[in-house]
């Protein structure tokens, strides 16, 4: 039994984490804006990192440890891993090694880098971890804005450890108390600190450029084992230093807690115990998830605080995606539009909608509320209510069938104009734009998708014909160019008589491989030549952050917006599927992970296009991001996995940490999202925020909250355009066939028969299809042959 003692303002919640095998977790670790921990076994020297959600990503055995650091003599006792370090995306963990064994060659303990998404595991360095080499020592160690940070024998070293160095480059040691073990090390990220602790006493010290730390001395504390700063554990008095002590005589454990004031150096120094055990406890980690990590004796421990009013991991996912299938909703004609228009963007509470309508919104609304059906529909539940009809009435609106007779202005080749007036359906005045491929690959995509998931609904299908088989001359809209750098690109515009503006071609890659996809099926064989070049990623030019780790672009060293990515990574069955693009994603992932850990912002960073203060609305990306904003919705969108594996909690986590401290922001509609924060600005709050901005971040949670609705939902065939002569009637009674052959086609062919009407001529016996102007056997038998086979 757990004996517990909590000052009257909070009370622990404590559960078991598991370790394979139930073994002692001696050291353990925490991401700090990712939904990693780590734990390390005394008895067995290995290493386990596991997800937010429980699932074991990576081990490292001491057999690894010993093919790395052949120095070193590892075995059962008093030897082997003892201190672990997460750089803040968790893309990295730092494993510090000790060896009772004198090796003679050099120092006789090491510092192991695991690069966790390839495996990778090299010796970081070398060095003197503490002392006696008789016993396993405890030992400090913390990564942070591309440094490490090693705790000695009265010292603490500092390694160079940016993204790329697989060795680490020794920059200074400075001494904090001799002849004292450094057994713990922690930063305070917010204030840029570093504290550490040796048994007896806690310092702290600025982290700066130089290549030397200045400490001050906090306080003392009797039989310090492990120091954690926990920035939002519990409620509103829970965050501040935590300290884990032994009682030697019993073994029992303390954990003692210094509020953020007072570990600031403010204030005098008075730790209040949080909570007492009757048992050892090793180790002490604070986590993204608002929880602090125990090392015990078997499994390893999760203490939660019941002051805290948070959600819940597994409830903000939930949360978050309902969050903005709100905001989605909330644009279909917000301000008494014609019923079916979705304005592009959300406001401030203090504004008024002002953005236009768009096929591009349309597109969005339409994926998410799919998406709400069916994460809804989990676990038997009856889907979204109101999510069919919505659909059934923005994609009646975006065909043209809305009885006020009010139509989206398309160009002759059924291009859609981009900004809508949803008065009048033609070109929103005072935004100046024109006819764009880019949004109407957008509406196919979204019709297709809905045609799909709502078989059985005649009007929807009829819709999504209307949208999908009205755009043609797709081999048109690709360039013939022999000039390698301009051929097969995709013309961004078209002209309303038909036909591309030749001016506006953009090369593989960007988000145009929607339209180079579509173009494979619906067009003919230059599209189909248009198509492979854009799916040939090999063939593309790269940028590289990380060595050895290029993602796809447009022009040589340059980096793209992450959305360009993602885009495809939900909604393509051909590029989830294709190993090269599944490269490309994790290779995206990692490099904006390691700008994350060598520059230490304030959230998990990923680079994509929205609102910025800046210039209004940018594209950033790893090659251009003023006022460096994280764009936390392409942060979530890559818990869709990369194609190759399921959904993804490591990204989910950091999103969660996001919301835990304030990263959330509530709009006009009443959605409450994380969507843009500044890490140069962090007071700035976006004005507004667009659904192609947004909603990937939604569509990626889905395939958390119902694994496979990607590959159900959001990809898959599209709808043939060819006419089914069995295809006569969409339920209406009027003749118009809806892309789908059922009971109102047979009720449809069957009236016309009886009725002796030309509406039932299909054929004149020869199979063709050729009418010939009566109504006989053979139109019965042509009608039956292929409405048996379905078309």
């Amino acid at each position: 039994m757990l004996g517990l003692v909590a000052p009257a303002f909070a009370q622990p919640i404590a559960s078991v984490q598991p370790t394979t095998g139930g073994v002692e977790s001696y050291a353990v670790a925490a991401a700090s804006l990712a939904g990693l921990t780590a734990t390390a076994s005394a008895s067995n020297d290995t290493v386990e990192v596991r997800d937010i959600a429980g699932s074991l990503l990576a081990t490292v055995t001491r057999a690894q440890l010993q093919a790395v650091c052949p120095f070193l003599s590892l075995s059962e006792t008093n030897d082997g891993p003892a201190a672990l370090a997460f750089s803040d995306s968790g893309r990295l963990l730092f494993i510090a090694v000790t060896d009772t064994t004198v090796p003679g060659d050099g120092p006789s303990d090491a510092i192991v880098r695991l690069d966790i998404d390839t495996g990778q595991l090299t010796l970081f360095a070398r060095a003197e971890l503490g002392g006696p080499d008789t016993s396993r020592p405890r030992v400090g160690l913390a990564h942070y804005k591309g440094r490490l940070y090693v705790g000695g024998l009265g010292v603490v070293m500092g390694y160079s450890a940016t993204m790329n160095q697989t060795a680490g480059t020794s920059l200074f040691v400075t001494t904090v108390s001799v002849g004292n073990n450094v057994v713990g090390i922690t930063v305070d990220r917010p204030q840029n600190g570093l504290i550490v602790a040796t048994s007896s006493t806690i310092y702290r010290a600025p982290i700066t450029a130089s290549n030397s730390l200045s400490f001050t001395t906090l306080g003392t504390r009797s039989n310090i084992r492990a120091i954690t700063f926990a920035e939002h554990f519990g409620g509103i008095l829970n965050p501040g230093l935590y300290i884990l002590q032994s009682t030697l005589a019993p073994d029992n454990s303390i954990i003692s807690k210094v509020s953020v004031a007072q570990a600031r150096g403010t204030g005098g120094f008075t730790p209040t115990t949080y909570r007492t055990i009757a048992e050892p406890r090793h180790d002490l980690a604070a986590t993204a998830e608002g929880t602090l990590l125990l090392g015990m004796p078997a499994n390893a421990e999760q203490i939660r605080d019941d002051t805290d009013a948070k959600l819940t991991y597994d409830e903000f996912l939930a949360d978050e995606f309902d969050q903005v299938v709100t905001l989605g909703r909330g644009l279909i004609s917000p301000a008494g539009e014609p019923a079916g228009w979705v304005i592009d963007a959300d406001v401030i509470p203090a504004w008024q909608w002002f953005h236009p309508a768009s096929p591009d919104a349309a597109c969005w609304t339409v994926l998410l509320l799919l998406a709400s059906d069916e994460v809804h529909k989990e676990n038997g539940g009856p889907g979204d209510p109101l999510a069919q009809q919505q659909v059934r009435t923005i994609l009646q609106r975006y065909s043209g069938n809305s009885p006020d007779g009010i139509r989206p202005l398309r160009s002759a080749d059924g291009i859609y104009w981009h900004w809508i007036d949803p008065v009048t359906g033609n070109a929103k005045a005072g935004w100046g734009d024109s006819y764009a491929t880019m949004s109407t690959m957008k509406m196919v995509v979204a019709a297709a998708r809905a045609a799909a998931y709502y078989p059985l609904d005649a009007d929807i299908r009829r819709y999504a014909r209307d949208i999908i088989c009205n755009v043609t001359n797709w081999d048109a809209y690709f360039n013939s160019a022999t000039n390698p750098t301009f051929r097969y690109q995709i013309y961004m515009l078209a002209q309303g008589a038909g036909g591309p503006d030749l001016f506006s071609g953009g090369s593989a890659f960007n988000e145009s491989i929607l339209f180079a996809d579509q173009a494979a099926f619906y067009g003919g064989a230059f599209s189909d030549l248009g198509a492979t070049h854009w799916y040939n990623a090999p063939g593309l030019p790269s940028a590289s952050l990380l060595t050895g780790r290029p993602v796809r672009t447009n022009s040589a060293g340059s980096h793209l917006p992450a959305f360009i990515s993602l885009y495809p990574l939900l909604l393509l069955e051909n590029y989830r599927a294709s190993p090269d693009w599944q490269t490309h994603v994790r290779n995206l992932r990692a490099s904006n992970a390691a700008w994350t850990d060598d520059n230490a912002p304030q959230f998990n960073t990923v680079f994509s296009a929205g609102t910025t203060y800046v210039n209004g609305y940018n594209a950033d990306s790893l090659s251009n991001h003023p006022g460096d904003l994280t764009t936390f919705t392409s942060l979530l969108a890559f818990a869709a996995g990369d194609g190759a594996s399921a959904g993804r909690h490591v990204e989910a986590g950091g999103a969660y940490q996001a919301y835990r401290t304030g990263g959330r922001q509530t709009f006009k509609t009443g959605a409450s999202i994380l969507y843009r924060r500044s890490n140069v600005d962090r007071n700035y709050r976006p004005d507004s925020a667009g659904l192609p901005d947004v909603a990937l971040g939604a569509l990626g949670l889905a395939e958390l909250l119902a694994p496979g609705a990607i590959a159900r939902v959001l990809t898959g065939e599209y709808p043939s355009c060819d006419v089914c002569p069995a295809d006569l009637d969409d339920g209406s009674g009027d003749g118009i066939p809806d892309g789908g052959v059922d009971i109102n086609d047979l009720l449809f062919f069957l009236a016309g028969f009886e009725a002796g009407s030309l509406s039932a001529d299909l054929d004149n016996g020869s199979g063709s299809g050729q009418p010939d102007g009566g109504v006989d056997i053979n139109d019965l038998l042509f009608f039956l042959s292929h409405f048996e086979g379905g078309c």
